[in-house]
């Protein structure tokens, strides 16, 4: 199909917003920030919106996951960084179609302009393949990048709970131990790095949990609660 008089009148319309930003709000927004990563000790240069959304990003990756140490605060920031990388290749996909519309690949006019994106997309796909083809590559690599670095960070983080679930119930027995001696508890003398305040945050943990095993056994009675835990 040949490209119609209005459809070149477009073009030249379009084209005049691609030159980038032109007041002082789209300027000041298309200015580059930059800081320098606490893990990698690299500089991580953004336009200043962008870098936003990037430190949001990275906030609640940590608040889901909760690292406990060097290795899993990098693991997490791995994820951080290759999800984030994946969301820019899919928007990357998204303005490849969108960069059609500005270029030959919008030079047919079918006369209905679902139709004529339809087309101006396939023929991004035709003309662009390579693109597309390393594009899709890229994000593949990426995604299982993303799936192994999960599955090693849940295992690690798995056996951490344990172990400190295993040490944490012997320090508690001896921190007992040591109260009822009447003699000070120093947890590191047992090769535990441990806190007497954690313990007992553990042992209040404990309680609770006990108290409100009995009170479901009860049936909520408060009568029977407090015979049943001596109160």
């Amino acid at each position: 199909m040949k490209i119609t008089q209005a459809r070149l009148e477009a073009n030249r319309r379009n084209a005049q917003f691609s030159t980038g930003p032109r007041t002082v709000d789209g300027k000041n927004r298309a200015k580059l920030n930059a800081f320098r990563h606490g893990l990698t000790a690299q500089v991580v240069v953004m336009p200043e919106e962008d870098m936003k959304r990037y430190q949001t990003f990275c906030q609640d990756f940590f608040t889901d996951w909760m690292p406990a140490n060097t290795t899993e605060t990098q693991l997490v920031q791995t994820l951080i960084d290759t999800q984030w990388r994946l969301n820019r290749a899919r928007a990357n996909e998204n303005s490849f179609f969108a960069l059609g519309h500005f270029g030959a690949a919008a030079d047919i006019d079918p006369g209905d302009p679902e139709i004529h994106a339809a087309l101006t997309a396939a023929r991004m796909l035709l003309d662009r393949s390579r693109d597309f083809d390393n594009l899709s590559k890229h994000e593949q690599r990426l995604t299982r990048i993303f799936h192994s670095t999960i599955k090693l960070l849940r295992e690690l983080q798995t056996e951490r709970r344990q172990h400190e679930a295993h040490h944490i119930s012997q320090a508690a027995d001896n921190l007992k131990l040591h109260e009822m001696k009447k003699i000070p508890y120093d947890p590191r003398a047992d090769g535990f790095v441990l806190t007497n305040a954690a313990i007992h945050t553990y042992l209040d943990r404990q309680q609770r949990n006990y108290e409100a095993r009995v009170a479901k056994e009860v049936g909520y009675d408060e009568a029977k609660f407090a015979k049943a835990v001596g109160t």
